[in-house]
């Protein structure tokens, strides 16, 4: 399989979750990895940041010499989103130029599953295997689809590329696109309005028992437009707002009936276990250095880091959960 993953921010998250996203596309032996990033500095710093074996992953820029990339853009995106615009349309025209049917295209900047990258990958088969069963064009994730009653967007996103997207985008920019529209002048709703104005099988998906982190806005004055999520038995809940806020009304929201199920059969210990490995296996000086801080300040209990009830509650955790390997050896390094 092919995966885009497109980053373009240079905050500390972006580093851990582009690369989980990496661990996942590498479980897939097949896997042909591409990292859009239009940003030299952003990828030095990438490859500074993030110990791999770079020679297995390739970096493209988006394709802004294309006239017909940039035709459609032109038309499609405000000032505001062509950047996004030309990021995500690259996909579409690179890989048709090199002849891969199918790809998955992530913000793999801003977006986390919870779950190992075994069961990451395990996500993406189920959901390809639904694709291809049931004709589907596009496919991705609900980031926005249940919370906003229909508006479809890219994030997670698996393309069936044996279809003639460029010909149908070309057709459906010309019928007075932006006249029409409800939806947002960006790529995300340029697609929403395909998907409802054409024969195109534009779908999305849930994963059962996920939880799944969205970073953009800010998760405490705008706890709608991103955040944590977590589908269960059919509800997406969204823990800020159902837990922090206490507003179960907006914080558990029956998933959209269009919006098509995919069960791996995720267990809630996996994925808090998950959840504590990535959490405890970020850049650990940071970490280490913010706690200190913490404590002089009087805001945390511990006098240090290395104080014995801090040391012996990170061991619960290791022991309740079964920790991985990295954990045990930053405790190891905390304690000298």
């Amino acid at each position: 399989m092919v995966y885009y993953l497109k980053i373009n921010r240079s905050e500390l998250y972006t580093f851990y979750n582009l690369k989980h996203w990496i661990d996942i596309c590498l479980e897939d032996s097949n896997a042909l990895i591409y990292v859009i990033c239009d940003s030299d500095d952003l990828e030095v710093r990438v490859k500074e940041e993030i110990k791999l074996d770079w020679n297995k992953i390739l970096f493209i820029k988006s394709d802004r010499k294309s006239q017909e990339l940039c035709d459609i853009v032109n038309d499609i995106a405000d000032s505001r989103w062509d950047k996004a615009a030309y990021a995500h349309l690259t996909t579409f025209l690179h890989a048709k130029a090199h002849g891969y049917d199918w790809f998955w295209n992530i913000d793999a900047d801003d977006t986390l599953f919870c779950v190992n990258a075994k069961r990451g990958l395990d996500v993406l088969r189920k959901a390809e295997d639904i694709a291809r069963r049931n004709g589907i064009e596009a496919f991705s994730l609900d980031m926005w689809f249940t919370r906003t009653m229909g508006h479809w967007t890219f994030g997670v996103t698996l393309i069936n590329n044996t279809f003639d997207w460029f010909n149908i985008m070309r057709i459906h920019k010309n019928m007075e696109y932006r006249k029409h529209t409800i939806f947002p002048l960006n790529v995300d709703g340029f697609f929403s309005d395909i998907k409802y104005n054409s024969n195109t099988k534009i779908d999305s998906f849930y994963v059962e028992n996920l939880k799944f982190v969205h970073y953009g806005f800010d998760f405490l004055r705008i706890p709608w437009g991103s955040g944590l999520f977590h589908w269960k038995n059919h509800v997406l809940i969204l823990p800020i707002l159902d837990n922090f806020f206490e507003i179960k009304q907006l914080g558990e929201v029956p998933v959209n009936s269009e919006v098509i199920c995919v069960d791996v059969g995720l267990t809630e210990d996996e994925v808090q276990t998950a959840i504590l490995n990535q959490v405890f296996d970020f850049d650990q000086e940071p970490i280490r250095h913010t706690l200190n801080l913490m404590a002089e300040k009087g805001m945390i209990r511990f006098r240090k880091i290395e104080d014995d009830a801090f040391l012996e509650f990170l061991r619960k955790i290791v022991l309740k959960f079964n920790i991985n390997r990295n954990t045990k050896k930053y405790l190891n390094m905390i304690v000298k």
